[in-house]
């Protein structure tokens, strides 16, 4: 079978076993991604090899998640200030308690709007109640920028949305195409491909003609291969994970 180089270079790269995304095929190739991606649909079109899609999704902190991530949630450093001022034994004056947080600017009314949301303690007729009980070194979201930050996963999707609704994270979704050989690609392997030079100029004969579409040097190599072994899968990511 005479091929196309770059399609025979995929050809070879594939997998009967082992579905790889395209730009793990490609670098196994030795093409650009965007040669494999058209040999790969090319490949398909004649039978070759099978391409799966999954969506898959990639998250990553904002600015002010990483800012977050070196000052401390708001709401975590007003609940700190609270206790310093005392206010988790007996109500203290808000203006007391967001001096000792050291808040200033829209931070304040974010850490406010999070305070009690998160069980930090109640606020009432301008007095902060600090629960004596809350634990600021366990805060779920914290912990999720952390995770994020360090490239590990959050699977908790409730958790991820509200980081999303705060502005603390970005979620984009992404279409990744792995690609299989199939039973006509395994034979024509087995059988052995040819290696096909493409023409890199058009003459006028060609032009008036049009063979140049599907002209190729007459010169071609032989190159009989066998489907390569399984192996483990590549992971592509991230996630920044990816807050």
């Amino acid at each position: 079978m005479r091929l196309p180089e770059r399609q025979v270079a995929a050809l070879e790269a594939a997998s009967a076993t082992d579905a790889q995304p395209i730009p793990d095929l490609a670098a196994e190739a030795g093409i650009d991604e965007a040669a494999a991606t058209t040999a790969v649909f090319e490949l398909e079109e004649e039978g070759l090899v099978t391409v799966e899609s999954e969506t898959e999704e990639t998250v990553s902190l904002t600015d002010e998640a990483r800012d977050y991530l070196d000052e401390g949630l708001p709401e975590v450093r007003l609940y700190r200030g609270a206790v310093e001022a005392g206010a988790d034994e007996t109500p203290v004056q808000m203006g007391q308690v967001i001096g000792a947080s050291g808040l200033a600017g829209p931070q304040v009314d974010i850490a406010l709007s999070n305070f009690a949301r998160k069980g930090y303690g109640e606020i009432d007729s301008g007095e902060l109640a600090a629960d004596p009980t809350a634990d600021p070194n366990s805060d779920p979201e914290a912990a999720a920028l952390e995770a994020l930050d360090a490239g590990e996963a959050v699977d908790d999707e409730s958790l991820l949305d509200r980081l999303a609704e705060r502005g603390l994270i970005e979620r984009e979704e992404h279409t990744v195409r792995s690609v299989l050989l199939a039973d006509a690609g395994v034979d024509a392997l087995m059988a052995g491909v040819e290696a096909a030079e493409t023409a890199d100029r058009l003459t006028p004969e060609m032009l008036t003609s049009g063979s140049g579409r599907t002209w190729s040097s007459p010169t071609t190599t032989s190159r009989p291969t066998r489907p390569r072994p399984a192996r483990g899968r590549s992971t592509c990511s991230g996630r920044p994970p990816s807050a």
